[in-house]
């Protein structure tokens, strides 16, 4: 009997990955999903240090910044509606104070910058072919170079020049890039992916072209870097599940089902028995920290916070790696 579906069937990769592994992922809002559920489950990741990305070629100056040493300036922010803010940067590091913003910027960077000197896992998800270009003169301080933005902050739209990058342009930046990173760390796994999130703004069509412009950069660099794979997070969405119960509201966002669809396929394509278990242990330790008792103050909630205390000592004296204080912190205190 036709299940009446396609369904989507995944290998697992040669390349595991592990707990001990130094994880980054830089890229679009399905970034952050999956990157959450890293974090959740205690992988060391460092997520969007710069906030999401959309566009590969500001992920591709966002990587050349962490090979640098350079840190942000004054000169490299601007104010609009009574906010300081970075082209290169997401809202969430926008202030109206300019020096916490700037502290914000550099804080990460820096953090980032250590992250990636010991790294083992590169993610990238790439959101959108489409990018916006700072028009001379317009937008920002006048003394600021033209520049591809990451963000454009609200400003109105004729400060920018919108196009569509070439499938040449995103494969020469991310290229380059990537191969200076490798010649720093040699063994260095690097995972791309696109998106499933369709920039309708842009048109149907416009956003069809856009992610095909990804798929076959995506293709060449995976042909042309060694250890790069590529993880079809967008073919899972959009040809496996393919269906609008899927998605959010807005008939644009995957909704929780799909992401964890996405999810589940990327652990069984990604981590093997042994860190499958671990994250099994790890889920429930976070479940519990949601539960809610009826009695808070009665001697059977204490007996459960200590059975909880001892269970997360007993993981992190076996798995000294992870990094369990918020659980020790909850379960002790309580």
């Amino acid at each position: 009997m036709s299940s009446f579906r396609t369904i989507l069937k995944l290998s697992e990769s040669l390349s595991p990955i592990r707990y001990e592994d130094k994880l980054m992922c830089l890229g679009s809002c399905f970034t952050e999903h999956i990157g959450q559920r890293l974090t959740d489950h205690k992988f060391q990741v460092c997520l969007n240090p710069f906030g999401i990305t959309y566009n590969p070629l500001s992920i591709t100056r966002s990587l050349e910044i962490l090979l640098s040493d350079t840190l942000y300036t004054e000169a490299d922010l601007f104010e609009h509606k009574s906010c300081w803010h970075s082209p290169m940067h997401h809202s969430r590091f926008s202030h109206p104070d300019k020096a916490v913003c700037l502290k914000q910027i550099n804080d990460e960077l820096i953090t980032a910058r250590k992250h990636m000197d010991q790294l083992d896992v590169l993610m990238l998800t790439l959101g959108t072919a489409h990018v916006f270009h700072q028009l001379r003169g317009k937008g920002f301080r006048p003394n600021m170079p033209e520049q591809i933005v990451n963000n454009c902050h609200q400003l109105p739209a004729n400060n920018f020049e919108r196009r569509l990058v070439s499938i040449r342009e995103i494969v020469k930046g991310l290229e380059d890039v990537l191969n200076k990173i490798k010649k720093r760390r040699p063994a260095l796994r690097i995972i791309l992916t696109v998106s499933p999130v369709r920039h309708i703004r842009d048109g149907l069509v416009e956003s069809k072209l856009s992610k095909s412009t990804l798929l076959v950069a995506i293709h060449q660099l995976c042909k042309r870097i060694a250890d790069t794979t590529y993880f079809p997070a967008y073919e899972l969405v959009i040809d496996d599940l393919r269906d609008y119960r899927f998605y959010k509201e807005d008939m644009v966002h995957p909704n929780d089902v799909a992401v964890n669809y996405v999810w589940k396929n990327f652990s069984e394509v990604y981590f093997k028995e042994k860190e499958q278990k671990l994250m099994l242990q790890i889920a429930r330790l976070r479940q519990a920290m949601q539960h809610r008792p009826l009695q808070p103050d009665s001697e059977q909630h204490r007996l459960f916070l200590q059975q909880q205390f001892e269970k997360t000592s007993a993981l992190k004296k076996q798995y000294p790696f992870l990094d369990l204080n918020e659980e020790l912190a909850y379960f002790g205190s309580c």
